[in-house]
């Protein structure tokens, strides 16, 4: 495959995603949207509409239509499926400057090393690896190792809320964290937690504007792993019977479902009493409490008496001695907004 002539040196990381290189990912318009191409051709795309995206920029997509190619903001198409563009070097081959038998060899890369191809040019391919800068080699010498997995995106969200599946998981949204998004239908977006459960959310509780700088932090934060595991272990909780004392083994009283649940779910182990856990944490003003807080309430007149966990939407989840059970209910029904008191805050990382 020809002799190696020079050392190569340079130790550029190609960073595939951004540059604007030939691919063909797939992606769904969230939004409509009319383009025209560079000879004047108007499109019109129209929300959930499927296309081809051929090339990427910083702000933009390259979505191709037939025979033409449109130049889309970002903000406007949700990528869903990657093609990882793998290929295997069959035996010892050289990198070339050109897609050509003139071309100088600037590289060498050994039996079994895999590279990306960036494009094509005839016979030849245009490859990038991780220690090396992008050169030209003949496909024949590669096997083609290429696979499509989905893309998985970043938004912002917009709400307080917590989501359910439908199922048994639930997705706790806390306003100004990052959310994975996955898939876009029925005008709602697919989000995923770190397990990969699917959740469908409204539109307007994400913000999407296919900005770079989401998707380089971290997008399962500590926050809402915690967070999504408390409150669907209070979800599984809920009609089981009220027990004074009782902290899961036949049933639970207010403060031992907390205790339960805090201990099981994040191993963090709160004082056993209510008049105790209201001492831990950090104070919650009500108008700003978000799902996993602790709320608490004088139901006895004689001081802190009684918790539950918030769930969001005014809700919280709590073993009543009243109903004898453990249930669902709003922090502000008439009996309760009478007698809340404060709430604490136990998860504060991000």
């Amino acid at each position: 495959m020809g002799e190696k002539r020079r050392p190569f040196i340079a130790t550029i990381l190609i960073l595939v995603m951004f540059s604007s290189i030939g691919f063909a990912d797939t992606g769904i318009f969230i939004k409509n949207f009319s383009s025209s191409n560079k000879n004047g051709v108007k499109e019109n795309f129209s929300q959930e509409e499927v296309v081809d995206i051929e090339e990427e920029s910083k702000d933009s997509y390259t979505i191709k239509r037939d025979s033409n190619f449109y130049e889309v903001p970002k903000e406007y198409v949700l990528k869903t499926k990657k093609i990882n563009k793998n290929y295997r070097a069959i035996d010892k081959t050289n990198l070339l400057d050109k897609p050509n038998l003139d071309g100088k060899v600037i590289g060498e890369l050994k039996p079994g090393e895999v590279v990306t191809l960036i494009s094509s040019s005839g016979e030849y391919g245009l490859f990038a690896g991780k220690n090396f800068n992008k050169g030209y080699a003949k496909l024949k010498f590669f096997k083609d190792e290429s696979f499509e997995e989905d893309y998985i995106n970043c938004g912002i969200s917009t709400v307080n809320k917590t989501i359910n599946n439908g199922g048994k998981y639930f997705y706790v949204l806390v306003k100004g964290d990052i959310v994975p998004i996955k898939e876009f239908k029925n005008n709602k977006f697919i989000i995923i937690d770190e397990s990969g459960n699917e959740f469908q959310i409204p539109k307007d509780y994400i913000k999407f504007n296919g900005e770079r700088e989401f998707a380089s932090r971290n997008m399962f934060s500590r926050r809402t792993s915690s967070l999504n595991k408390l409150i669907s272990s209070a979800y599984a909780a809920v009609g089981s019977r009220y027990v004074s004392g009782d902290t899961g083994k036949k049933g639970y009283d207010c403060s031992g479902l907390t205790f339960s649940i805090y201990k099981n779910s994040l191993g963090i182990k709160l004082p056993r009493s209510s008049r105790d856990q209201v001492g831990v944490g950090t104070p919650v003003k009500k108008s700003e409490l978000l799902p996993g807080d602790l709320v608490f309430f004088n139901t006895s007149g004689k001081g802190i008496s009684h918790v539950g966990l918030y769930i969001g939407d005014q809700e919280m989840i709590h073993a009543s001695s009243g109903s004898k059970r453990v249930e669902k209910i709003n922090i502000n029904s008439k009996y309760y907004a009478s007698r809340y008191v404060t709430a604490r805050r136990i998860v504060t990382n991000k």
